[in-house]
């Protein structure tokens, strides 16, 4: 005999019992659904909380004024927290920058603790923010401080790839990239001729200044060689400095 609806329904009959009452468990699966948004929004709300705290400190610097070292690094411990909480990478890049700056106004001798962290604070925001050009800038000179030349090398390579930096800090890329020459690649060199070549369009007072052993005016002289009135007026294009 096939098994049919039919047939099956008179030989295993539905009892009310055996049915599944979706309604009775509604309540639990609606907690079940507010506990798991809220494990996902405490830790932003926390992490909002603690980075508004340091947001003033990073601002004020900004802007020129003259901070404590201790303002400083208790910012940037609590930047470091609160991209715990969040998972903002930028909030670990500006707690790098803030860990920077307070060592550089600290005076201390002996900095490589507070650099390390520095170190450590921009490499992990520049793992979630690989296009900072201004994150890879501030962590070549930090691992150049450190003594690590080929590791700095790459990292004002990848500055350098990931584009343009604001025009105030072209500059100090150009004086470290030169000041990298023996360990650049064949490509980290070409982009640094770029950099030599906008910073001259910009203010020549970056390459002069910058300029300290012959080969780095050598190689100076070769990336200028060639530069044209056009070229430089479709550079301010460019940047919006003219139209």
């Amino acid at each position: 005999m096939p098994i049919t609806a039919r047939n099956m329904s008179a030989t295993v009959p539905i009892t009310r019992s055996k049915r599944i009452r979706l309604g009775r468990y509604a309540p639990w699966v609606g907690a079940a659904v507010a506990v798991a948004i809220l494990s996902l929004a405490v830790p932003r709300l926390l992490g909002a909380a603690t980075g508004h705290q340091a947001a003033g400190t990073l601002w004020s610097l900004r802007a020129g004024a003259v901070l404590e070292p201790a303002v400083l690094s208790q910012a940037a411990q609590r930047l470091d927290r609160a991209s715990r909480f969040s998972g903002d990478p930028k909030g670990w890049l500006d707690a790098g920058y803030l860990s920077l700056q307070g060592q550089a106004q600290s005076g201390e001798p002996d900095a490589g603790q507070s650099l390390a962290e520095a170190r450590r604070l921009t490499a992990q925001g520049l793992a979630g923010m690989p296009g900072h050009a201004s994150g890879w800038s501030r962590l070549a000179y930090l691992r150049a401080e450190a003594g690590d030349y080929p590791s700095a090398a790459q990292a004002v390579r990848l500055s350098m790839l990931a584009g343009r930096v604001p025009p105030g800090l072209i500059g100090d890329r150009v004086r470290l990239g030169l000041g990298l020459l023996p360990w650049l690649d064949a490509e980290g060199l070409t982009l640094l001729s770029s950099d030599v070549r906008n910073s001259w369009i910009l203010d020549t007072r970056h390459i002069s200044q910058a300029v300290q052993t012959q080969a780095q005016a050598d190689f100076i002289a070769r990336a200028l060689e060639g530069l044209t009135e056009e070229d430089k007026r479709q550079f301010l294009r460019v940047r919006g400095l003219v139209k």
